[in-house]
């Protein structure tokens, strides 16, 4: 993948890539938390599935202890990912909202406005970080989400309607990416990024988890975690599923 862009983004906060591999086989999913509290950085994905779905959930680790503040537990422990139908990414509890408004011929987009027309951005302040979310329906429909806070008061939802194009993804995450104090939201639309050559599900999970190191030693390292999903157009059930957790390596 060309992404370029994260290397120059020092803490992009969680970030959500769809996209399709160039030989038009597989929808791909990539989500990253990387977090600089302990609170953040006590955490792991774990991957539940029945017969049914697929829930790939952030949650703390086991041996987190007092690093974990209670008072932020819906922040810190959510559905980042679900394949049930379609394929719903999202940096919160508001995943399990976009799943209960899917419905087979209803689109992306306007299922994420009706999903999140009430969902504000998380109380955290004085980041106020922004919620996003994405999706994929059953029949290829794609579309992204940015909550965050209004330049002045309120609320700010912003939609995106894309195409999945073969060998094209789009990139969100919470954060510009500066080290700056409150830390500014994501602007603009998604980025483009380039699926460049055919990749497995590891090795793109290893190649985003990557570039989000340190660019140099003395530099804190922020990456919690990253998974990486493909699944074939053809049937979403049969897909395969990446993780990487910064304290099993």
């Amino acid at each position: 993948m060309s992404i370029e862009q994260l290397k120059k983004k020092p803490y992009p906060g969680r970030l959500i890539i769809i996209g399709k591999d160039p030989k038009d086989l597989y929808y791909i999913i990539i989500y990253a938390v990387t977090g600089r509290s302990p609170s953040s950085q006590a955490r792991q994905i774990e991957v539940e599935s029945t017969s049914r779905q697929t829930t790939a959930w952030v949650k703390p680790i086991p041996t987190s202890g007092d690093k974990i503040n209670e008072t932020n537990l819906e922040l810190l422990v959510y559905p980042a990912l679900i394949v049930n139908q379609g394929l719903i990414v999202s940096n919160g509890r508001q995943t399990e909202d976009i799943l209960r408004h899917l419905k087979p011929k209803k689109s992306a987009i306007h299922t994420l406005a009706e999903a999140l027309g009430r969902w504000e951005y998380e109380p955290d302040p004085p980041h106020f970080t922004p919620r996003i979310s994405a999706l994929i329906t059953p029949s290829g429909s794609a579309a992204l989400s940015l909550i965050k806070k209004a330049p002045s008061r309120g609320t700010a939802r912003i939609y995106f309607d894309l195409p999945l194009l073969a060998g094209k993804g789009y990139l969100l995450s919470t954060y510009e990416g500066q080290e700056e104090s409150p830390l500014p939201s994501f602007q603009g639309e998604p980025l483009v990024v380039d699926i460049e050559r055919m990749l497995s599900p590891d090795k793109a999970a290893e190649m985003i988890y990557n570039s989000l190191a340190p660019s140099r030693p003395e530099q804190p390292d922020y990456r919690v975690a990253c998974l990486s999903l493909f699944a074939p157009i053809r049937d979403i059930e049969d897909h395969q599923l990446v993780v990487i957790n910064r304290h099993e390596l």
